[in-house]
C-alpha cells in the first residue's frame, strides 16, 4: 500500500529522501488525494418537504419524529457539497421504525446539469425493510464518483407517523 493511505518507505534521520517519494507527495497534493473518511450528516442538516409535513425535531436535536404527517409524501431532504471526482463508498442510515411494517424509503438522488439542461436520477434507493422498536442502521454501497454538474441529495421518505431518523453517515474517498 503506498500514498496517500500509507507511508511508501521509513526513513531515518539523515537518510536522504527518494525523489519518488517527493513525486508523489507532489501528485497527492495536486489532486488532492485522501483515503476513505467517514462524513456525518447530522438529522439537522435536513429540511423538510411535503405537503403535510408536520416533522419536529426536539431541541436536543438528535432525531426527526414524524407524528402528524402524511406517508408516503413527507420527506427529508440534506444537499450534499462534495467536490468533483470524490466517490461515494457507503452511506450508513441511521433510522428507527419503531416495530412499524411499513416501508421507510432512503435514496440518494443527483441532479445533473449539462448544457443548460437538468436531470434527476436516482443514485441508490433502498426501501428500509427491517422492522424493529430501535435504531438499526441502514448500510448502501453506491459506489458513485461525482461528476462536473452534479448536486447530490440524501432523502428519507417516510412510510409510517412513528418512524424516526437519526443522521447519516457517508464513507467517501477521492483517489483519482
Amino acid at each position: 500500500m503506498a500514498l496517500p493511505l500509507s507511508r511508501n518507505r521509513d526513513y531515518g534521520s539523515g537518510t536522504p529522501v527518494a525523489s519518488a517519494d517527493l513525486d508523489d507527495l507532489q501528485d497527492m497534493i495536486i489532486a488532492g488525494k485522501y483515503g476513505a473518511i467517514d462524513i456525518p450528516i447530522d438529522g439537522a442538516a435536513f429540511t423538510v418537504r411535503g405537503p403535510n409535513f408536520a416533522a419536529t425535531m426536539p431541541a436536543f436535536g438528535d432525531h426527526w419524529t414524524f407524528v402528524g404527517c402524511t406517508p408516503p409524501n413527507d420527506t427529508l431532504v440534506a444537499s450534499l457539497r462534495l467536490p468533483v471526482g470524490v466517490k461515494i463508498n457507503t452511506v450508513k442510515w441511521h433510522i428507527n421504525k419503531n416495530s412499524q411494517a411499513s416501508g421507510m424509503v432512503l435514496t440518494v438522488r443527483k441532479r445533473n446539469e449539462s448544457g443548460g439542461v437538468y436531470t434527476n436520477s436516482n443514485v441508490d434507493t433502498v426501501t428500509a425493510a427491517t422492522n424493529g422498536a430501535s435504531y438499526i442502521i441502514v448500510t448502501r454501497s453506491p459506489g458513485y464518483r461525482i461528476v462536473a454538474g452534479d448536486a447530490l441529495h440524501l432523502i428519507v421518505s417516510i412510510g409510517h407517523a412513528n418512524h424516526q431518523f437519526s443522521h447519516a453517515v457517508l464513507n467517501v474517498q477521492k483517489d483519482a
